[in-house]
């Protein structure tokens, strides 16, 4: 967020930035296409996921701790909500690619249990763009993924919430 991956001019354009995180206002008519995109996909996320858990829908949203999503108005809105909570954890406690900060805001207080803080050792290589087979690269892709030990521990947090509100039996 707010740099390049490539400081030598390659690499994702800056799209976005505190003041404008709907998109920065001189964005080249491509850019703004891709960006107008994703804003109505978070616009509608935020907005389904609000109105679920208003019918009692059990809900959880997942994007990095840092992200410009947790900054749109629609998010503030969600996370202001008696039943909405955080639920931050670092993704190489979850077997991630990277000691990357990472946030849940959900309706589920079960989720807490995916609550982890990282403590190991960490490269401070591991955010530097690598070669693979003669090709600049950087670990972003994989990191997007979610682990099955992430996957696993969401499922089992929401089985517990299904049993409790009488959604499910155990």
């Amino acid at each position: 967020r707010d740099r390049r991956l490539n400081t030598s001019g390659g690499g994702p354009a800056i799209l976005r930035n505190a003041e404008f995180v709907k998109g920065l206002p001189d964005l080249a008519a491509k850019d703004w296409q891709k960006v107008k995109r994703a804003n109505e996909f978070v616009e509608f996320t935020l907005n389904s996921a609000r109105e679920g858990a208003r019918q009692g829908i059990g809900e959880v949203i997942e994007n990095p701790a840092r992200s410009w999503f947790w900054e749109f108005p629609a998010a503030k809105h969600l996370q202001l909500e008696d039943s909405w909570q955080s639920v931050r954890y670092d993704s190489c406690a979850w077997a991630g690619s990277r000691c990357k900060a990472q946030l849940l805001q959900t309706n589920m207080d079960e989720m807490q249990a995916v609550t982890a803080s990282c403590h190991h050792w960490h490269s401070k290589a591991e955010w530097q763009r690598k070669t693979i087979n003669g090709k600049a690269t950087f670990v972003t892709k994989g990191e997007a993924e979610y682990t099955a030990e992430l996957a696993f521990a969401i499922a089992v947090a929401m089985s517990w919430w299904a049993v409790r509100v009488g959604r499910a039996k155990l």
